[in-house]
């Protein structure tokens, strides 16, 4: 008996909570539902927002209209919101016009309505959620109010029969493919105040499709850039005025030059990725933003200046921008964020100001830095950060480090100096601490004991020279014959990954070429070796794809008696010219 009136409870409970407005037929119901009685001739589903003394409608319930009109109000209450899928694959509506109260549409909240052609938005709008309309294919009219903020992601995806909207003054943010594959849209009228245009917001539209409109190959609608056209060759001169920089806006382009205006505040994701003819950047002091990828795979950059009024910095920015030689931190970050440089293979050197904390994942990997400066203030470095920098000997772990990644130094072959201020135990010869002290031969290298000789950067150890880099930008390259007059040996990846050399003499009394000494040189065509070379070890010349003509200064029996590592066949392959 207890559990049944426990059960009654429970109902009458839900009943005060979820509301269906139609006249009830039941008496039973009538009398224990006694809100329903002063309903008015509404046949909605309502739920009751007791913390806010409103309602939300929740679904179609007994509705049978096909001009859909959602009432102000309910029982004295406002209806202030239409809940996630409330009407999501509901076939019978035409038009749908929301009562002045409504706030707020959800998830979903009119998705795959297939008949679904005019909708009316009050002023009370402020947002419309995810895939509010997506894929209505009939579509035709929307009326937004005054006060909408937020358009969230693929709100209008896929609304066929959408030709033109106007978006009010008050909006501020378009989400990710809010009007993808909108393929009859051709208007679009934006207002001046959006801060945030997502990814593939306007993408297989007719607004892209026709360039009529453009303004010397460039899309834009309000302060916002939203395209360039990639057959653009000539300079790109971004308006004055142009407040946004949308994502993707610039991507696979071919301009010239670029110039970006004083009145730039955001640059988005991915914006001018894999524009090939931009060889320099000067960000203006009114940029704040710049998003993930902004300039990934610039082939062709090779100085970016950044100001000090950025304060959001997303990963990836420069990555790959393998002729990237001159770079800096706005010193508003505390971070340099994951990827930033990572594949910079030009990038010798950067200045990190005090204040970094944390250099990211992999935000400098595979960069041709020779030595890195940490400022007192890092505290982490995280996994990959250093990771595969190949000409990298010398590095300081500031006193305050108390992190070093998984895997942090990995491959950082000739990294033979490591001066350590931090309570990190680093051990010689150990792969503990990311790799750090992996292929070091003593901690806390002496003074004197690295130095440059001309272009060329020398370390001694148990009285064993080792030429470990050339610092030039030389094509053609001639070894010293000797270092203080003494004899030397090449280190491991001397030459490692150079972009520039294409030739290189080796002289007399060299007995070894390295491991990895030339790999992935791949503008080596030619190089010259004395008869001392007994033995050229493993990956060499590994992807000297250029490789055609090795001068060997002795007979063919001898440069056949070379003990030649079996993954040197671009060596081997050449035409060998002996005497």
């Amino acid at each position: 008996m207890k559990k049944a009136t426990l059960l009654i409870l429970a109902l009458l409970l839900c009943s005060s909570i979820f509301i269906s407005c139609n006249k009830k037929e039941d008496a039973e119901t009538q009398e224990s539902d006694t809100e329903s009685e002063a309903a008015d001739e509404c046949t909605l589903e309502l739920r009751k927002e007791i913390a806010t003394n409103s309602y939300t409608v929740t679904g179609i319930g007994k509705s049978t209209d096909t001009e859909l009109v959602i009432p102000d109000s309910h029982d004295g209450l406002p209806i202030t919101k239409i809940d996630d899928k409330a009407f999501w694959g509901c076939s019978q509506i035409t038009s749908v016009k929301l009562g002045k109260n409504v706030e707020s549409i959800g998830a979903n909240a009119f998705a795959e309505c297939p008949t679904l052609k005019r909708a009316e938005l009050p002023d009370a709008v402020t947002k419309i959620g995810e895939r509010a309309f997506f894929s209505c294919p009939s579509l035709e009219s929307v009326t937004l109010g005054s006060k909408i903020r937020r358009i969230e992601a693929s709100a209008f995806e896929k609304c066929g029969a959408l030709k033109s909207i106007v978006l009010p003054e008050s909006l501020a943010l378009l989400g990710n493919s809010v009007f993808f594959e909108c393929e009859a849209l051709e208007s679009v009228t934006l207002g001046d105040k959006v801060s945030e245009i997502g990814i593939s917001a306007f993408d297989k539209t007719a607004l892209l499709k026709n360039k009529d409109k453009w303004d010397n190959g460039v899309l834009y609608l309000g302060k916002a850039l939203i395209k360039v056209d990639t057959e653009k060759t000539d300079e790109l001169i971004i308006k004055e005025g142009t407040t946004l920089i949308a994502p993707f806006a610039a991507v696979d382009t071919k301009f010239s030059a670029l110039t970006i205006p004083s009145s730039v505040e955001k640059i988005g994701n991915s914006a001018f990725a894999n524009s090939d003819g931009i060889t320099a950047v000067t960000i203006p002091d009114s940029v704040k933003t710049i998003d993930a990828s902004a300039f990934a795979s610039c082939s062709a950059l090779k100085t970016a200046t950044l100001p000090d009024s950025v304060r959001s910095f997303g990963s990836h920015v420069f990555i790959h921008c393998t002729a990237l030689t001159s770079a800096n931190i706005p010193k508003a970050l505390n971070e340099v964020p994951q990827h930033t440089f990572n594949g910079c293979s030009s990038l010798k050197s950067i200045e990190l100001h005090p204040g970094i904390r944390t250099i990211g994942a992999y935000a400098f990997s595979r960069c041709a830095f020779t030595q890195v400066t940490l400022p007192d203030s890092v505290t982490t470095l995280e996994t990959h950060a250093f990771h595969s920098n190949y000409s990298l000997i010398s590095i300081n772990i500031p006193k305050n480090v108390s992190k070093i990644g998984t895997y942090c130094f990995d491959h950082c072959y000739k990294l033979i100096d490591v001066k350590n201020a931090s309570e990190i135990n680093i051990t010689v010869g150990t792969t503990e601490n990311g790799h750090v002290g992996r292929f070091l031969k003593e901690l806390n290298v002496e003074e004197g004991k690295i130095a440059k000789e001309g272009d060329f950067l020398f370390y001694t150890f148990e009285g064993v020279n080792y030429l470990m880099s050339y610092l030039g930008e030389s094509a053609s390259v001639t070894l010293p014959d000797s270092y203080k007059g003494e004899a030397y040996e090449m280190y491991r990846d001397t030459f490692s990954s150079s972009r520039t050399l294409t030739q290189i003499t080796v002289p007399n009394g060299i007995k070894k070429i390295p491991t990895n000494a030339f790999k992935e040189c791949k503008g080596l065509t030619e190089i010259t070796l004395p008869n001392t070379v007994t033995t050229i070890d493993a990956n060499a010349f590994n992807a000297c794809t250029a490789l055609a003509k090795v001068n060997y200064n002795g007979t063919k029996a001898e440069f056949d008696a070379i003990k030649i590592n079996s993954t040197n066949s671009l060596l081997i392959n050449a035409e060998i010219i002996t005497k």
